[in-house]
């Protein structure tokens, strides 16, 4: 494992507050997939193992520190661009996006910088904002751009699902919020409630992801 230093800027109101954070990654060699995959330590008994565990033979869902999955953590928005960049078969290239706040020496960079030139990601005034979490209004967002990006012919009904919360979806969102729905990618939660700006755990993101590589 390495611990990686790298900082970045998140959005206050009309100011921007410099956030310096360090993350370990879990190196791995060229032969990866042809290494036998030591098990992950964290996920037995959890609801999501299965889905953990045939991403993770696929190389695309990676363990954290430890052999440690963190199942319960929330999904960042530089994880769910590997993530998707590894589900719909592209490659990590050498860049950053050009985004100010991802550095080249971020571990993400090349998914970030490939899930950009494929369209699949965009950031804000030139800011992507990395570690701040997915929220599941804009998993489904990358997750349309992605079937759009294969040229998958899939179309959403007209209305959304009458949510509690419905009036609470970006109208950015609403098109890839209603075509989740429909493929069974992301449904609602407990209570009648969408909660699109909630965030996505690495448990949920599983699912998602090997849900959506199930409708290409």
């Amino acid at each position: 494992d390495i611990d990686v230093q790298y900082s970045y800027y998140e959005e206050k109101g009309t100011s921007l507050k410099l956030i310096s954070t360090e993350e370990s990654v879990k190196l791995l060699p060229k032969e990866y997939k042809n290494m036998p995959k030591e098990p992950i330590l964290d996920i037995e008994g959890y609801w999501a193992k299965p889905y953990i565990e045939k991403l993770y033979d696929m190389g695309i869902a990676l363990p954290k520190e430890g052999g440690m999955y963190k199942p319960g953590e929330n999904t960042t928005r530089a994880e769910f661009a590997a993530y998707i960049v590894k589900a719909i078969g592209l490659k990590e290239t050498e860049g950053n996006g050009g985004y100010k706040d991802v550095s080249m020496n971020n571990p993400y960079s090349g998914y970030i910088e490939a899930a950009s030139k494929a369209g699949l990601i965009q950031g804000y005034n030139g800011y992507f904002y990395p570690q701040n979490h997915i929220t599941r209004q804009d998993a489904a967002v990358i997750m349309k751009r992605a079937l759009d990006f294969l040229g998958k012919d899939k179309k959403a009904a007209s209305s959304i699902p009458d949510f509690k919360d419905k009036d609470n979806i970006s109208p950015y969102a609403l098109e890839a919020v209603k075509l989740m729905y429909e493929l069974d990618i992301m449904k609602g939660k407990p209570g009648n409630i969408y909660d699109p700006k909630g965030f996505t755990t690495r448990g949920e993101t599983a699912k998602i992801i090997w849900t959506f590589m199930e409708k290409l």
